[in-house]
């Protein structure tokens, strides 16, 4: 992404999402062909090509964060580790257009990180039911972290 765009995405909190939707908007949507170019030559680790379909569709991982259950902020960073995964992984000879596997990749990024916390919520439950001490907020917060990290 550009640096302004990864910057956004990196330090995104509710104060600096309008001028990432801002940003976001100015990346110009792809052609098939172009789309189909920039995968291939981001699998072959082009992080300039990366950045360019990742802009492409950040504003798709918005609207997928925008009907998940959680805020925006936390669904955008589940969900954006998928669309890198998709772009690292896709097979360009596939008839399954990109962005279809992206959704799926997308939402396994959100299953993962809703059995991460169930699993950490069940665990924190029965630690703090033994001791008050435990920090349960850093806990949840790693295990998203964790989630959103597996599929980089």
């Amino acid at each position: 992404m550009n640096n302004e765009i990864e910057m956004l995405l990196n330090t995104l909190t509710e104060e600096t999402f309008d001028e990432f939707m801002i940003e976001i908007c100015k990346a110009p949507l792809l052609t098939p062909e172009q789309e189909s170019l920039y995968i291939n030559r981001a699998q072959q680790g082009s992080q300039k090509a990366m950045q360019a379909i990742r802009n492409a569709y950040m504003r798709f991982v918005v609207s997928v964060a925008r009907v998940s259950e959680l805020d925006i902020i936390s669904a955008i960073h589940i969900a954006e580790p998928g669309l890198t995964y998709a772009v690292k992984t896709y097979d360009t000879a596939s008839e399954k257009k990109f962005l279809a596997y992206a959704i799926v990749c997308m939402k396994e990024c959100f299953k993962k990180s809703s059995s991460e916390l169930k699993i950490t919520k069940t665990i924190t439950e029965h630690n703090t039911a033994e001791s008050e001490s435990m920090n349960d907020e850093s806990e949840i917060t790693m295990t998203i972290k964790e989630a959103a990290e597996s599929f980089k």
